[in-house]
């Protein structure tokens, strides 16, 4: 019989490539839009791509309870109760992106608005309901684990805005830009159509939907705060150094969305098994295998990725992006303190499995007031963008341990079984930020060249994590998930 923790660690990595691949494609088209725009338009166009960030959120977490209701109602073969899910979800959704979409028409009405900006207002009413469609259609897919189509579909989506960005913006300037945006999403859903054809979504029941809402909204609102705390610092940086200080900082946060894609691909992907776990399986056995397995792999993958950031930005940086140097030290920073916030994504899981999202939101609170307050006082004491970095990461650092606490005082289970790994799971981070400052200091005394210092360095802290790995094996399950992905 084939292990089940195949598939699960293919999907995940199925998955975070094609996040990765987006990531690519998404510095390259970056730096395109500027350089084939005005500044005005720049401008614009960043105003605009607030809409389909946060399009996400319109649903008032109907889908996020729907990608979670449908594993656990399919493992006890409720499938009834799955269509009418479905088609309320389908139709509940419609109504309210349409509601947003008449808000952005009646918007572009208002008088004194340039015609770019009126007529990206009546596109954007357009793209909202294509974004209503793609949202519920990846939600649904998530739910029936179909990762391999959601992971194609990117690779299709993100390949298209990226051509459609350099050719469109060229010939027709910021209306091509709405035209990326829109043609995307057009193609993607006729993918996902031919592909995987919605079934059994016709019926529609108030009383379901508002049960969704009743269900999901706090999911959203922990999201919604957990957001927060990841983003609060750039409305700091802008409001208190500026642009262009913020330009730089972009830097750290670009690499930081880098470096996460491996634990919030592992999230999307063990949430619904975790979900349905509760209804086949222990709950002991479930809170093994999708919450404390998970967390210790994160925990000892995660310091092979911001090795790589903090040994290669010195080099990479100057080359590339050479106005951007004053961003290295941020950016070291803050991906360090990515460690913390990696572990947090997989404790996430539990919450939403037991449905602690609303009390959670208020714990978790306190590490956006201390980000907001620790970057306002460490600018203060002229520390600058570097200050905002360490804030940000003390701050993921209290999300991480406000979340374990949390849990452990909900589950004795869980508490017993943290107690018993807390080491395992500190130590990574701890031998990480060893590795780091003895190399450092190795290469201040030795004046090695460079480029050579760099590769030596990585390789040197490659190898002290790979032994780490060897030496804890029995802890995680690391070095069995490289068999299976060679099966």
């Amino acid at each position: 019989m084939k292990d089940p923790n195949i598939s699960t660690v293919r999907n995940i990595i199925r998955y975070s490539s094609s996040h990765y691949y987006r990531q690519v494609l998404g510095v390259i088209t970056a730096f395109i839009r500027p350089k084939l725009l005005t500044p005005e338009l720049y401008g614009l166009w960043n105003l605009f791509k607030i809409i389909d960030t946060y399009a996400d959120y319109i649903h008032f977490g109907s889908l996020s309870s729907m990608k979670y209701r449908i594993p656990f109602l399919e493992s006890k073969n409720e499938h009834e109760k799955v269509r009418i899910i479905k088609g309320s979800a389908l139709h509940g959704t419609f109504w309210i992106y349409l509601l947003f979409s008449i808000i952005l028409i009646l918007f572009s009405f208002k008088s004194g608005m340039s015609t770019e900006a009126r007529v990206g207002l009546l596109a954007f009413s357009v793209i909202v309901i294509f974004l209503w469609y793609y949202e519920f259609y990846s939600a649904l897919l998530k739910a029936y684990q179909n990762f391999i189509l959601i992971s194609r579909a990117n690779y299709l989506y993100y390949t298209l805005v990226f051509f459609l960005s350099v050719v469109l913006i060229y010939f027709w300037g910021i209306y091509g830009v709405y035209l990326s945006v829109a043609v995307p999403l057009i193609v993607t859903i006729l993918y996902f159509r031919s592909k995987a054809p919605l079934i059994d979504v016709n019926e529609f029941q108030i009383n379901v939907f508002v049960d969704l809402i009743k269900h999901g909204f706090p999911i959203m609102f922990f999201d919604t705060v957990a957001m927060l705390i990841r983003t609060c610092d750039r409305f700091i940086v802008s409001a208190l150094l500026g642009n262009e200080q913020l330009g730089y900082y972009g830097i750290s946060i670009m690499v930081l969305g880098f470096i996460m894609n491996i634990p919030g691909a592992s999230r999307e992907v063990i949430e619904p098994k975790m979900m349905q776990s509760l209804n086949q399986s222990s709950y002991k056995k479930g809170i093994d295998e999708y919450f404390l397995k998970p967390l210790l792999n994160i925990a000892y993958i995660m310091p092979f990725l911001i090795g790589i950031v903090v040994f290669t930005f010195p080099i990479v940086i100057p080359l590339l992006l050479s106005r951007y140097t004053p961003g290295i030290v941020p950016s070291q920073i803050l991906v360090i303190g990515g460690y913390f916030l990696a572990l947090s994504y997989t404790v996430r899981g539990v919450v939403v499995a037991n449905n602690w999202q609303l009390m959670a939101s208020f714990i978790i609170s306190f590490s956006l007031f201390a980000n907001i307050v620790l970057s306002i006082l460490f600018i203060n004491f002229g520390f600058g963008i570097s200050g905002v970095s360490i804030a940000s990461s003390i701050s993921f650092c209290i999300l991480l341990v406000s979340l374990l606490i949390f849990v452990s005082k909900k589950s004795n289970y869980i508490a017993k079984r943290l107690k018993s790994n807390l080491f395992f799971l500190c130590c990574p981070f701890f031998i990480m930020c060893g590795s780091i400052f003895v190399l450092e200091y190795g290469e201040s005394i030795f004046r090695i060249h460079l480029y050579v210092s760099a590769f030596l360095k990585l390789a040197l802290f490659c190898l002290i994590n790979l032994s780490l790995i060897f030496i804890t094996r029995k802890k995680h399950t690391l070095t069995q998930k490289i068999k299976w992905i060679r099966q």
